[in-house]
């Protein structure tokens, strides 16, 4: 995507984490940076900021590329907590693989 004059590459994560659901007519997209490296993930919405305790994973989920822990919401869903660098390096694995 253009940020004011930059290009800011980006993830769907419905598409990463392979979640089937429907696809919204406007796509929003949440921008963090990473020492000097912005990188952009597509959400189907922003909910709020919050402040939150992180759990770790049972064995179950423990190994869910792309995951690091979870939190429990003020309306008591559990959500998920997104490793960005693990999540980086899979994206960029995946898209050499593909090349290769």
């Amino acid at each position: 995507i253009n940020v004011r004059g930059q290009f800011v590459p980006y993830i769907r994560l419905k598409y990463q984490f392979k979640i089937k659901s429907k696809k919204l007519d406007i796509e929003q997209v949440v921008i963090t940076e990473i020492g000097n490296y912005q990188i952009g993930f597509v959400v189907d919405s922003v909910i709020d900021q919050h402040q939150t305790v992180i759990k770790n994973l049972s064995k179950v989920y423990k190994n869910i590329d792309g995951i690091s822990g979870a939190t429990i919401m003020a309306d008591g869903t559990v959500s998920l907590i997104i490793d960005i660098n693990n999540l980086l390096r899979l994206v960029e694995h995946e898209n050499l693989a593909q090349y290769n």
